[in-house]
């Protein structure tokens, strides 16, 4: 597994966090999951980070919880939906993230 810096980590967690929200409507937990499966565990990310971006999305106002489901272990997990603000601000931030990948790709092209 590759360290990530924590900034970056945080903001990559945002962006997967809407990703998947766009989708559907999940769970911390599940979200958590589905991030460590897509990268085959090279990127490793529990509930609980994924939970501290939920908390700085909602205060943005970007992210809403809803019903609690109960889950296979008989415990409450909320499920978070993402707001029309939440899908302009992730459009940004996908854009923000091309931007800078394509910045990046340009400036080691040219160091070579």
């Amino acid at each position: 597994m590759r360290e990530v810096g924590y900034a970056l980590r945080k903001s990559t967690i945002e962006i997967f966090v809407m990703s998947l929200l766009k989708e559907r409507d999940m769970s911390a937990h599940q979200m958590s999951d589905i991030i460590n499966e897509k990268s085959n565990l090279r990127y490793r990310v529990a509930p609980s980070l994924v939970s501290d971006s939920i908390i700085s999305l909602r205060r943005r106002g970007f992210v809403v919880s809803i019903h609690p489901i109960t889950s296979e272990y008989k415990r409450n997990r909320v499920l978070y939906h993402i707001e029309p603000a939440g899908l302009e601000y992730f459009q940004n931030q996908c854009g923000n993230l091309f931007f800078v990948s394509d910045l990046l790709k340009d400036m080691l092209q040219e160091s070579s």
